[in-house]
């Protein structure tokens, strides 16, 4: 190779360097350079306390530590855990812009969108201003109260931030393990039974009934009870309990009482059910209702 080849070869790769450089700078000042404003998968190491979003017509509070609570509601137990792992796997993206008159039609200028704020311990960790829309139904725009930056962010925490309250509420009524219940006993306005497992199997009481395998249908229902809604505070005090559609009380090992649920007829359709010792009045689907809400008869072996 001539010295005049291998000098015009080192001469383009220096170009080509040099150009590389150019464009990489030029690059990281478009996308507004280092993200570290943005850290958010760092707030998921720390241990998240509560958390507080607020937007023009509602605030939600979350906190709680170990037992997490909604505006003073029973929350999802895994409310915490969900925003860790929604700020983990959160990608902030590039910015998108950096002047304030710009805010408003990207739904983030002050008194739109959502504010999210995240606090550990006493301390506010971060605190984002989210548009309530963005791109695609699946990301938004955020930028930090104190400052004028935009950018975009996709995930999860998307839709935690968009939740009402009630999506944060907790509708699980029951948690139980089927396998742990040995009695039910039902009452209906002109019928009271029990149902009860033994070696043999479910018979029923005083009858001595042999039950179908539709029982095991009604224990797998009745286990892990879950209601699609709450009764309004005001509708839920309304409300009379002296003439319920039916209820059920479960029992363990050894007699252990498990749950009492009481069902009340709603007038569109479901029910209203409510567990004993607990204030809320859940919303339960007609189909779940109807599940639980068996008849001995229905529940009787066909003789062969």
């Amino acid at each position: 190779m001539s010295d005049r080849l291998v000098k015009n070869l080192v001469i383009a790769l220096a170009i080509l360097a040099a150009g590389y450089g150019i464009v990489r700078v030029i690059a990281g000042r478009a996308s507004g350079g280092s993200s570290a404003s943005f850290n958010l998968a760092s707030l998921a190491e720390v241990e998240i306390d509560s958390v507080h979003i607020v937007s023009a017509s509602d605030t939600i509070r979350l906190g709680g530590g170990t037992e997490w609570t909604v505006n003073g509601y029973e929350a999802i137990p895994e409310s915490g855990d969900a925003f860790s792992r929604a700020l983990e796997q959160t990608r902030v993206g590039e910015v998108v812009s950096r002047n304030p008159e710009n805010h408003r039609r990207l739904g983030i200028a002050d008194g739109q969108g959502r504010v999210l704020t995240i606090y550990a311990g006493d301390a506010e960790s971060m605190a984002l201003l989210i548009s309530d829309k963005g791109q695609t139904f699946d990301d938004a725009y955020v930028r930090r109260l104190d400052d004028v930056e935009v950018r975009v962010v996709r995930g999860n925490l998307v839709d935690l931030v968009r939740r009402n309250v009630e999506g944060w509420r907790n509708k699980q009524i029951l948690s139980l393990t089927a396998d742990d219940i040995q009695r039910l006993e039902f009452s209906f306005p002109d019928e009271e039974f029990a149902a009860v497992r033994d070696s043999a199997g479910w018979h029923f009481e005083p009858s001595g009934a042999t039950a179908s395998a539709d029982i095991d249908r009604v224990v797998r229902e009745v286990a892990s009870l879950r209601g699609i809604g709450f009764a309004p505070d005001a509708e839920a005090d309304s409300l009379s309990w002296e003439s319920p559609a039916g209820g059920v009380i479960l029992f363990g090992p050894g007699g252990a009482e498990l749950g009492e649920v009481s069902f009340l007829a709603r007038s569109t359709s479901g029910y209203f059910v409510r567990l004993a010792g607990k204030p809320v009045i859940f919303i339960l689907s007609q189909y779940s209702g109807d599940q639980v809400l068996k008849r001995e008869t229905e529940l009787t072996e066909s003789p062969e």
